[in-house]
């Protein structure tokens, strides 16, 4: 029996900014590292057997474990014990058998078909994300081969490019139907089978959020040559309208309209729509997020640059006063920093701490700051120079308005050992021997620094020193 290689988590949703079911090739020895809670006892106890026999390797003993649970789930029409059921035994039985990629994909279309609509939209989804997985792993011999569209065959493993691509994308497409029905279902329904990231169910408060954000990082994300896609670009900046309105508008439809980036700008449309009218504008705005920057990527017209940052402006307003705020003030210093506007982007940062200072937005704004002003020094200098006659030395530096410099005798040590020494560490015993010299020279030298926080060159001057060997040391203020 193989040792466990194409197995998959159990159904984890990662909710957060890119919710995901986990992929078929992660192993099945990792399923500790997930606690489960259950409001029935019998689930709990039944899945740390199977816990138990994974982690002693006994995936036979495990299946026939998981196969009680699947039948008492769909005995008790228990949904969220069904789907966690089906994906450890399609797991399990993909390991037992040699063809263990055509296991997988035989028994998920025969639990999709007598599925009811919530887990029939999930497995659906799980099927459509193990095709990419597939065609990632195999994606230099699949682009290989050339394209039949009129007779593709039912076998996965000998498909094109394009074949497994529209077939992932009809599937993923076909996850979000019902679409009113899985919009109803809040996500707290399917808590049990559910990582939790602080704050994320406000999210992806349904179950419609969660599936529709997994098939538009499909559609943003892919981007392989060898489809021959159009590659949809905007060239208006419709994009970039308010949520109301561009929930409504009317876009251009490219040649192909199966071209990834239309479908996934189509998609963005549906989500907006179905969170215009929350009472809480959590959702909304972090929608609006992936939105602008989906649309920045797109948007080949002019003032594109000028209408995304007009955009955050005034959903930082509509949030003003809240944590939301702050997800917009990072945005926008992170849109002047780009523009190398760098004091702009720490006045920014310094805002979004200043307000709300645990929320997302002051914590990924400390982040981009502490880059920002990180202080940067190198130096270079000749290898030889004229003995008892300055030299110069280039120094490069950021945020750095002085440094100290020291010129260290190194003539008793030998060549061999000299050439070692460029490549340890400060950490090293002898270079700390070094430091502990006496200095042949030491001095201080200011430097040009604006305060921009921009790299700079200058130049320095190295006194006149008699003959020698030197290491020399500079560090900052």
């Amino acid at each position: 029996m193989r040792r466990f290689s194409r197995l998959a988590l159990p159904l984890i949703i990662l909710l957060g900014l890119a919710a995901a079911l986990p992929a078929w090739s992660q192993r099945l020895v990792h399923f500790n590292r997930v606690l489960f809670l259950y409001p029935d006892d019998y689930y709990k106890d039944a899945w740390a057997r199977v816990t138990a026999l994974l982690d002693k390797e006994l995936p036979k003993s495990a299946l026939e474990i998981v196969e009680e649970i699947y039948q008492r789930a769909h005995e008790e029409r228990n949904e969220v014990q069904i789907v966690k059921s089906v994906i450890y035994k399609v797991s399990l039985n993909a390991e037992l058998h040699d063809d263990g990629d055509s296991v997988i994909v035989a028994q998920l279309y025969d639990e999709i078909a007598k599925s009811r609509p919530a887990p029939r939209a999930i497995l659906t989804s799980e099927l459509a994300e193990f095709y990419m997985n597939y065609f990632a792993a195999n994606r230099w011999v699949i682009s290989q081969r050339t394209d039949n569209p009129h007779d593709r065959g039912s076998d996965f493993t000998t498909w094109s490019t394009a074949a497994i691509y529209d077939t992932t994308r009809a599937l993923y497409l076909e996850s979000l139907r019902p679409e009113d029905e899985l919009r109803r279902i809040p996500i707290a329904e399917y808590a049990d089978i559910l990582i939790n990231v602080p704050g994320s169910r406000a999210l992806r408060p349904t179950l419609f959020d969660l599936l529709a954000h997994r098939a538009f990082n499909f559609f943003n994300g892919f981007n392989d040559p060898w489809l021959k896609r159009e590659n949809y670009r905007l060239s208006n900046l419709q994009g970039f309208l308010p949520a109301e309105r561009f929930a409504v508008a009317s876009f251009p439809a490219p040649g192909d309209s199966a071209a990834p980036t239309y479908t996934a700008l189509r998609l963005m449309q549906r989500l907006t729509t179905s969170h215009l009218g929350d009472p809480s504008l959590d959702a909304l705005a972090d929608l609006e997020i992936e939105r602008l920057q989906f649309a920045r990527h797109i948007t080949v017209a002019p003032g594109t640059a000028a209408a995304y940052t007009d955009a955050l402006t005034a959903l930082r307003r509509r949030t003003s006063g809240t944590p939301l705020e702050n997800d917009f003030i990072y945005l926008l210093a992170a849109e002047a920093n780009e523009r190398d506007d760098h004091r702009e982007a720490v006045r920014l940062a310094d805002q979004a701490m200043a307000r709300f200072p645990d929320s997302r937005g002051a914590i990924n704004a400390r982040a981009l700051r502490a880059r920002i002003i990180q202080k940067e020094l190198s130096i270079a200098t000749e290898k030889t120079v004229l003995p008892n006659a300055p030299s110069l030395a280039s120094i490069g530096f950021k945020d750095i308005a002085m440094v100290h410099c020291r010129l260290v005798d190194m003539s008793d040590i030998r060549s061999v050992e000299r050439l070692y020494l460029r490549y340890l560490s400060w950490e090293n015993e002898k270079f700390k021997s070094l430091l502990g010299r006496s200095p042949k020279l030491e001095w201080s030298q200011p430097l040009p620094d604006p305060g921009d926080h921009v790299s700079h060159t200058t130049q320095i001057r190295i006194p006149p020193v008699e003959k020698g060997v030197y290491l020399l040391l500079v560090s900052p203020d």
